[in-house]
């Protein structure tokens, strides 16, 4: 246990050192939906997430969003502007280090690379039930869950396995919003439903057609074993890799982000231990990294199609 402690205070200390956290004045306790301190002025967090080391308060103050992050075994805090993406992930920005919050993960990256990654345990929302580990989809009744998936199955015509449940917001009224997505193109779905399974409304955004003027190329290259595209379509950031040895298609429209810093943007994406991180600098320069977990494996220069 000792070595434990000391192996966190460690990542901490690093933490502050590196400018992930600032020290401010800050509750030594978590404090949800219960109290207004955290925002100020007597706000309530729009939404609080309990990681492992860390609480992570999001607040709306006069139309604004801000991201509070507070490591539990200190002072150490940050308080930075927030932004909320369409599914549901809450992101901040400090220079070159860059935060990602949702229901399932807090992740965050300096420089384009992964420095901390770890599983929420709790959600909690002013709306919800105080204390109660909403992001855990047990809580929600098997009859609204499966209402949805039956319905995305008939609406995608496809099959079980390609529908996935991405994140699900709870409310007292007995109503769940579940978000859903097809996992073989990325189109995703919005599904209102009561507690025992009556939808409510359900609605898709649907990909548009790859001609279309909605869907425009950020950046594509290949290397000697992958072809990398990078695009914009209905607003949001998509990122495809294809194995050239396997003939797989690794990723296929799955939701992006990027990080411009150091004289490049890094566009990447994350799904379970691997990274794909696909960075284009100054003129027509590429590189295509592959982390999973702490080991990278594969990082090679790309070249135009």
């Amino acid at each position: 246990m000792k070595i434990k402690s000391r192996y966190l205070a460690g990542i901490l200390i690093t933490l502050a050192g590196w400018g992930i956290l600032s020290t401010i004045v800050t509750p030594t306790q978590p404090v949800f939906a219960q109290s207004g301190t955290v925002c100020g002025n007597d706000i309530l967090p729009e939404r609080s997430f309990e990681t492992p080391n860390f609480w992570i308060y999001i607040c709306q103050v006069n139309g604004r969003l801000f991201y509070i992050g507070q490591a539990k075994n200190s002072a150490n805090s940050i308080r930075l502007p927030a932004n909320r993406r369409q599914d549901n992930t809450y992101t901040a920005t400090n220079q070159s280090t860059n935060y990602f919050i949702n229901s399932s993960r807090l992740e965050v990256y300096q420089n384009g690379r992964r420095i901390v990654s770890e599983p929420v345990l709790k959600t909690y929302n002013p709306n919800g039930s105080d204390g109660r580990n909403d992001s855990d989809l047990t809580t929600v009744p098997l009859a609204a869950l499966n209402a949805c998936r039956n319905r995305a199955l008939t609406i995608f015509n496809t099959n079980t396995s390609d529908i996935e449940v991405t994140d699900f917001l709870p409310d007292r009224s007995g109503v769940r919003t579940i978000l859903l997505r097809r996992r073989s193109n990325g189109t995703t779905a919005t599904c209102r439903v009561t507690l025992d399974g009556n939808i409510i409304s359900f609605e898709t955004q649907t990909n548009p057609n790859p001609n279309s003027p909605e869907e425009r190329t950020v950046l594509a290259f290949q290397t000697d074993e992958y072809a990398v595209r990078v695009y914009h379509q209905q607003g949001q950031l998509r990122m495809n890799v294809y194995d050239k040895r396997s003939r797989n298609l690794l990723l296929n429209g799955a939701l992006a982000d990027s990080i411009t810093a150091d004289g490049g943007t890094s566009y990447f994406h994350t799904r379970g231990e691997t990274e794909y991180f696909a960075r284009v600098e100054g003129n027509n320069r590429y590189l295509l990294t592959i982390n999973r977990g702490s080991r990278t494996i594969y990082r090679e220069p790309g070249y135009n199609y």
